[in-house]
């Protein structure tokens, strides 16, 4: 995983531990998952609590672009 912030006008790597006080500061990031492993899913969700079925998508590597509401 890689991560990247933007910083007076600069991007920059940041370390997950870095990333609520960045989400809460309303930070601009970028999150560069490959292959992405529990611990990674568990980021997407506990974190950025990204819908279930949005985290599945991630780890099916078949997927059609698409739109969903989650409701």
């Amino acid at each position: 995983m890689r991560i990247f912030v933007l910083r007076e006008r600069e991007l920059a790597e940041a370390q997950e531990s870095e990333i609520p006080a960045l989400l809460e500061s309303g930070t601009p990031i970028w999150v560069d998952i490959l292959r992405p492993n529990p611990a990674d899913l568990k980021l997407l969700s506990d974190v950025f609590q990204f819908h279930p079925l949005a985290i599945e998508d991630t780890v099916n590597m078949r997927q059609r672009p698409k739109v969903e509401d989650y409701g």
